[in-house]
């Protein structure tokens, strides 16, 4: 209504230029028209492989259109126009067929281009895929992918996620900070702090064998000298060891870190 204040919170991601604060989502502009492709592309396949499958024989007869219709009409089933008995039921396995020469049936061509079409939908997931940072084996495209060369795209796959998460953690936590900071201007309330604890899950599972071991192999061989040298002061000591548990705790997908630590 007239008078009333309106807070807008736009979040850029590819900002156009340094100076824009409009931008483009994850998969657009690149990744959207693939995509689209992509669809139309199976679409238009199952469009084909429907279009072969409607007819299966060909009959051919000499006679006009007064015999074709009569021939139809003997091979249509009574139940599909709404008859209550079958005049012409489905033959049961090894069955016989007799006719005569008047009559040429044909079996028609069943074959679609599958093993063609088959190696152009997987090139296009692979684009489709790749144009929103997901490598061919997260798709099921795993044929001619080997186990190492899956766990070494992992970890860029992995990065490139787990930036895309912390934005949008980060945009979450903005957005109840600008709430409660209106609650304070607006209904007269007062919060402590505007932090807020955002959990989301992880695209694979942390190595925390590893993620521990560099941990405290940095405790070990850099900070535990320098405190015994007197270098480092034992407040810096307290927070880097909370930090470091801050790190392992999250790596394991915990929830509460932070209440947690200060307890």
């Amino acid at each position: 209504r007239k008078g009333t204040e309106v807070c807008m919170q736009h979040a850029p991601f590819e900002q156009k230029d340094e100076t824009s604060l409009y931008g483009w989502p994850l998969l657009a502009p690149a990744g959207t028209p693939w995509l689209r492709s992509h669809r139309q592309f199976f679409e238009n396949r199952l469009a084909v492989s429907r279009a072969v499958a409607s007819y299966v024989r060909r009959r051919t007869t000499p006679t006009g259109s007064r015999g074709v219709d009569y021939i139809r009409s003997r091979l249509a089933s009574t139940l599909q126009t709404g008859g209550a008995l079958e005049t012409n039921p489905p033959p049961v396995a090894a069955s016989e067929d007799i006719t005569n020469k008047a009559v040429e049936t044909t079996d028609l061509p069943m074959r679609t281009g599958a093993s063609d079409a088959k190696t152009d939908g997987e090139m296009f997931s692979w684009i489709a895929g790749l144009s929103g940072g997901v490598y061919p084996h997260y798709l099921g495209l795993g044929d001619s992918y080997r186990l190492a060369t899956a766990q070494s795209m992992e970890k860029p796959m992995f990065m490139q996620f787990s930036l895309y998460r912390n934005r949008l953690n980060a945009i979450w936590r903005d957005m109840v900070r600008i709430v409660l900071q209106a609650q304070e201007r607006y209904n007269k309330q007062k919060y402590e702090t505007y932090e807020a604890h955002i959990a989301a899950d992880r695209l694979v599972e942390a190595d925390l064998e590893g993620i521990s071991t560099a941990v405290g192999t940095t405790f070990r061989d850099v900070i535990n000298p320098q405190v015994l040298a007197g270098t480092i002061p034992d407040e810096t000591v307290e927070n880097m060891t909370v930090y470091g548990l801050q790190s392992v705790l999250h790596s394991i997908g915990a929830e509460d870190v932070q209440e947690m630590v200060n307890v």
